[in-house]
């Protein structure tokens, strides 16, 4: 009987020596993005009597490099939170690797550790390649906006600050490579264009990249009294401007004057490296006709109104020439119709 009681009391001692025994949890992944603050997360039974020590797994010791020994920090970034976890700020890429929660218990006099990883996730300022330097009107050309990153990157495109459509028809984009492919490029395209890279550590603009396009010239036309002049623009800048004035060259000159008296067909002309260029503009004097009345529609409708009134007069006297035209009744036949009547009737008159 004896030695069946002390079995019972060793088997209750081992019971109790595993239920007392120390056991560390932490999550086996945490994620933290750059700048920010992330809390490794650590927990420990039994909850009394535990001195905790964290420490990251960089190669520098066998026990890897301390951040908290016996429950205090080595660094002002780091702080011990809630029971074990462990919380840092300003989140670096040098922060990523494996870190290590250690309790030691007082009450079983040993250390229990747990792994967790730390991935960074962060996003680099997005650079845009520009694949040619000689950019001409017409020419198709790639832009390829690439940032590096962790995760991968999404982009968008901006023209002069504004996203461009998805469905633009002369631009085509792809939120996963970053290109953007201009067709027909032009004029129009002598502008800034800028992209944006996001993923879950945030998103980031690029610089503004002005695409310098050569077109041939174009022109604005400006009349002062009888003064015309060209006002040409185009890439690269333009020399001189040649007038024509009704097909015949005029003197070189910034301006030029025309007769008003008649029409004036005007030619503006001018050339650079991308090309040729011309606007024509015809220019008659002016029509000296009486202006017409403001209220047209008040004209119009006195206008009809007095119509139907002389229609109505006609048809009145034409009736009256009708009427006074029309034979009157003829009472000798009368007279003598009446007699036959009378006579067929088998009656006489004495």
């Amino acid at each position: 009987m004896q030695q069946v009681l002390t079995c019972f009391l060793l088997v209750i001692a081992i019971l109790g020596r595993i239920l007392a025994a120390l056991n560390v949890k932490t999550n086996s992944k945490q994620e933290g993005i750059e700048g920010g603050n992330t809390t490794l997360l650590c927990t420990y039974t039994p909850q009394t009597g535990a001195d905790v020590t964290w420490s990251i797994d960089d190669g520098s010791d066998v026990y890897g490099r301390q951040l908290i020994t016996r429950n205090r920090a080595l660094d002002e970034r780091y702080a011990l939170v809630d029971q074990a976890s462990l919380f840092l700020s300003n989140v670096r890429r040098s922060d990523e690797g494996a870190y290590v929660c250690s309790i030691y218990s007082s009450i079983e006099l040993r250390s229990s550790t747990s792994t967790v990883q730390l991935n960074v996730l962060w996003i680099q300022k997005p650079q845009i390649e520009l694949p040619s330097l000689q950019i001409v009107e017409g020419d198709v050309v790639d832009l390829v906006c690439s940032a590096v990153a962790e995760p991968v990157a999404t982009y968008k495109w901006y023209r002069q600050g504004h996203e461009i459509a998805l469905d633009h028809q002369r631009y085509v984009q792809s939120s996963k490579t970053g290109l953007l492919k201009i067709y027909y490029v032009g004029y129009a395209d002598h502008t800034t264009f800028s992209c944006m890279a996001s993923n879950v550590a945030g998103s980031k603009s690029s610089d503004e990249l002005y695409l310098d396009v050569h077109y041939s010239p174009r022109f604005t036309l400006r009349k002062q009294g009888n003064s015309i002049r060209c006002v040409p623009y185009g890439n690269p800048t333009i020399d001189k401007v040649i007038y024509y004035i009704n097909g015949s060259r005029q003197p070189d000159a910034i301006e030029v004057t025309i007769d008003e008296r008649f029409c004036n067909t005007v030619t503006c002309f001018a050339e650079n490296k991308a090309g040729t260029g011309n606007r024509t503009e015809i220019y008659c004097p002016k029509d000296l006709s009486p202006e017409k009345p403001d209220d047209l529609g008040n004209q119009t409708l006195v206008g009809v109104l007095t119509s139907v009134l002389i229609f109505l007069l006609l048809s009145a006297i034409v009736l009256i020439v009708f009427l006074a035209l029309r034979p009157g009744p003829n009472f000798e036949l009368e007279e003598r119709y009446g007699e036959l009547t009378l006579t067929d009737g088998g009656s006489s008159t004495v």
